[in-house]
């Protein structure tokens, strides 16, 4: 083996060790930046911005064989969990990294005895946080956003009976037709359903974001109870 760290990459919550790889050196940790357009406008001092959004993350890392004893088939076994894998991490991080996209900018192999691959992985902006539970609200309440950036939630609202519901979450309200048993209310996807069933329909309004800390919760009418999982992250 050439060289090796104690820190395991975590591929869709199996260990690199699982394929008889391990991280030849510990990875850099990538934070995101803001797109921004400037633009000089005559006659003015300086240039006009506009901020466009996070940018997407990369990482790199370098993958060595430890055990010999099959290398085409380990290799090609890894290879297939990275190229089909949806998140990254690793046994320390507090977070997850979401894949967009993955490249090879070099997989060697020696007379078929040892192997090395290097991958540089392109990820969602944000780092999304392993420890952020589902919280559930049987009355008005207070949504923890236990990361440093704003988050988009998924809301789960459980019907006491049909009809029309209102939710305000950190200021924004939006109204619901309670038709069915519960309906999931996603404001990553900016998407609401049942099973596959689309609501959109039934919603008037805007969906929430959480910002970082506290975040105000109150609802009425036929809805019983609310499950939010918060997606807490960094940036």
């Amino acid at each position: 083996m050439e060289g090796g760290t104690n820190l395991n990459l975590i591929i869709d919550g199996k260990k690199d060790i699982d394929f008889n790889f391990i991280l030849e050196n510990p990875i850099a940790m990538p934070v995101s930046e803001m797109n921004t357009a400037f633009t000089n406008v005559d006659g003015r001092d300086g240039s006009v911005h506009e901020d466009l959004g996070l940018q997407d993350i990369t990482f790199s890392a370098v993958l060595n064989l430890f055990n010999f004893s099959d290398v085409y088939n380990d290799t090609s076994k890894m290879v297939a969990a990275l190229f089909n894998a949806k998140e990254f991490t690793t046994d320390t991080w507090p977070f997850i990294f979401k894949k967009k996209h993955i490249s090879w900018s070099e997989i060697a192999n020696e007379m078929g005895v040892t192997a090395k691959i290097q991958i540089n992985v392109r990820c969602h902006p944000l780092k999304f946080l392993k420890n952020s539970p589902t919280q559930s609200f049987t009355a008005a309440g207070t949504v923890k956003n236990t990361g440093t950036y704003s988050s988009k939630p998924l809301l789960k609202l459980y019907a006491k009976g049909a009809g029309d519901s209102s939710v305000t979450l950190n200021g924004t309200k939006f109204t619901m037709n309670m038709q069915k048993e519960y309906v999931f209310v996603d404001c990553e996807l900016l998407d609401a359903y049942y099973t596959t069933t689309n609501m959109n329909r039934f919603m008037l309004g805007s969906f929430p974001t959480l910002k970082p800390g506290d975040n105000n919760l109150t609802f009425d009418g036929a809805i019983a109870k609310i499950e939010i999982e918060p997606r807490c992250c960094n940036l």
